[in-house]
């Protein structure tokens, strides 16, 4: 693994609001500072401070977040400074959450900085591995002067993932690049159909997009300059006119108002030409649905998983393939299969696992009962 240099940055987006984890993650305690979903009983967010610290030291992160998430953050992680948090007025998908990152940075590092982009709330079983792939993919970034992703082997043919199809010959082969496999990306494609989908599994160069990826700071706000002008330029301008914090914020927050929500994968990902994949296999998950939980968590020999907080008890019974989360209850579960049953926050869920991704309409319906 190559060596940490003080030029690298971590750049955490953690202002999700998590509603598929529902009734687990709400507004004032969202998915990523949720106890119990990291390893050993962290929050994901904490969980990933852990995994890339070998690599990059905690003063090398920076943490975005949205501004009514920002106590309820640092309250949870507070080894992190003020000044390590980028602060958006609001969540709006993850393209202009980079590009305030990229705004941010320019004043204050050069441009031949190296940022590692990753979601505060996933899941990763390897970590030894994960950074091999994460190191490699900075290599490749500052050989290349590209966009490198991480690219994760699919376990079936979802399609709530970005979807990439890389070349067959690997830039190993031809250059001096470190470590895990590193390809060219011939094509993206943001969540295909369920056929498509299965079409890409069995041709079998093709793999998941998890959101990370790595880039200079100068090639991101070239490619963000030329492919997302209408969301960067006006970032750019209210950052540089402003001369206080306070000026900052209030500037930031107007062009805020004005962008429309996009994901980066469609505003710029696609659009790129030489974007380049480096393999990952280290048991990663996005940790999306109350399904994907219960695939990550320990399980009995009736292949039940359950996590019970302080005060709580849980009784299965007769039951298998099911999922328990229990927050401050007595909950008991009796002759039911692969259902989830989660109680937190007053609230409770229970639904078929294999319809757990369906919740949305769910949570907003409920919440706005009286």
């Amino acid at each position: 693994m190559a060596a940490t240099t003080t030029d690298t940055l971590a750049i955490i987006m953690a202002g999700g609001a998590g509603t598929r984890l529902w009734p687990a993650s709400v507004a004032a305690r969202p998915k990523h500072i949720i106890p119990g979903l990291g390893a050993g009983g962290a929050s994901l967010l904490q969980a990933t401070l852990d995994r890339i610290e070998p690599l990059i030291p905690v003063s090398n992160v920076r943490v975005v977040t949205t501004e009514d998430q920002l106590d309820a953050l640092q309250a949870a992680i507070p080894s992190l400074r003020r000044e390590q948090m980028i602060v958006e007025p609001e969540g709006k998908n993850t393209a202009p959450c980079i590009a305030l990152v990229a705004a941010t940075l320019e004043a204050t590092r050069p441009p031949d900085t190296t940022l590692c982009i990753l979601p505060a709330d996933h899941a990763v079983n390897d970590a030894t591995s994960f950074l091999r792939s994460l190191s490699a993919a900075c290599d490749v970034a500052r050989r290349r002067d590209t966009i490198c992703t991480l690219g994760i082997h699919p376990t079936g043919p979802s399609t709530g993932y970005g979807y990439m199809q890389h070349g067959a010959t690997p830039l190993n082969n031809s250059e001096e690049v470190r470590g895990p496999t590193a390809f060219d990306v011939l094509r993206f494609t943001e969540k295909p159909d369920a056929t498509t989908a299965s079409r890409f599994l069995s041709e079998g160069n093709y793999v998941w997009n998890a959101g990370i990826f790595v880039s200079t700071l100068g090639r991101l706000s070239r490619d963000l300059e030329h492919h997302c002008a209408s969301t960067f330029a006006p970032l750019r301008t209210a950052i540089a006119g402003a001369g206080t914090p306070d000026e900052r914020r209030t500037s930031v927050a107007v062009a805020y108002a004005e962008l429309p929500p996009a994901p980066i994968d469609i505003a710029l990902m696609e659009k790129l030409h030489d974007l380049c994949v480096v393999d990952c296999d280290a048991g990663w998950s996005d940790l999306g649905s109350w399904s994907s939980v219960a695939a990550h968590l320990r399980t009995d020999a009736a292949n039940c998983a359950q996590t019970t907080g302080l005060d709580s008890r849980t009784t299965i019974e007769d039951s298998e393939g099911c999922l328990v989360w229990n927050e401050g209850a007595k909950v008991g579960v009796l002759g039911m299969k692969d259902v989830a049953v989660i109680v937190a926050n007053g609230r409770v869920l229970v639904c078929p696992l294999d319809r757990a991704e369906e919740i949305k309409n769910l949570v907003r319906l409920t919440e706005q009962q009286a």
